[in-house]
């Protein structure tokens, strides 16, 4: 049977993993040189490198509450996966020239839908 603890290992190798993918490209591909496949992936590994750290950062801090239940499990998740969502979708705006208080309003707006959308399950 698979154990919270299990997950959580296998969230913290991804988030590894993601992280060494993130340095990688960050270190070894020229911009001016990719293509739009390679920003994708650049794109996508900072979303799951993100979005596991802050679940881990929110869960460990969770359970050094001693709050352990599923609910604090799904909510660090959510929120692990909400706030890379923001810093990731104003990175985009930014890199497409869109980046402004308005955009930024309409992300975060768009956000909470999804926080509410989820959090009632």
């Amino acid at each position: 049977m698979i154990t919270k603890r299990d997950i959580v290992g296998i969230i913290l190798m991804g988030t590894i993993i993601s992280f060494l993918i993130l340095f990688l490209i960050l270190f070894k591909i020229n911009p001016e040189e990719a293509g739009i496949f390679k920003f994708v992936f650049f794109y996508l590994s900072m979303f799951f490198s993100l979005s596991g750290l802050f679940f881990l950062i929110g869960f460990s801090t969770q359970s050094l509450l001693k709050k352990t239940d599923s609910l604090v499990f799904f909510q660090s998740f959510l929120y692990g996966v909400l706030l890379s969502l923001l810093f990731v979708g104003m990175i985009i705006l930014r890199h497409a020239g869109y980046f402004s208080i308005l955009n930024v309003i309409f992300l975060l707006v768009f956000i909470i839908f999804l926080e509410f959308v989820f959090s009632k399950r």
